[in-house]
């Protein structure tokens, strides 16, 4: 599962890369402010998901290596540390 998780954040990543490519690649016209603004927002909303999808892999790894334990509640905050 970590493994399809890593690839999905490198997928991501380049489409944010491709992203950022294109959007470099637009003239400076007016005419195309308001697209530029688009893709920026795009961008920024990639950034904030590989950002959440760094955290789960970490969460995903730490339970792996026993880093973290699930909790008895299935609620929201679903891992504790370990006592060691």
């Amino acid at each position: 599962m970590i493994e399809a998780l890593k690839e999905i954040r490198q997928n991501m990543d380049y489409g944010r890369s491709e992203l950022y490519s294109g959007q470099e690649g637009i003239p400076d016209y007016d005419c195309n402010s308001s697209g530029k603004s688009y893709l920026s927002n795009a961008e920024s909303y990639l950034w904030n998901a590989l950002d959440d999808l760094d955290k789960v892999i970490e969460l995903v790894e730490g339970l792996n290596d026993g880093k973290y334990a699930l909790a008895e509640s299935m609620e929201l905050e679903i891992l504790e540390e370990p006592n060691v």
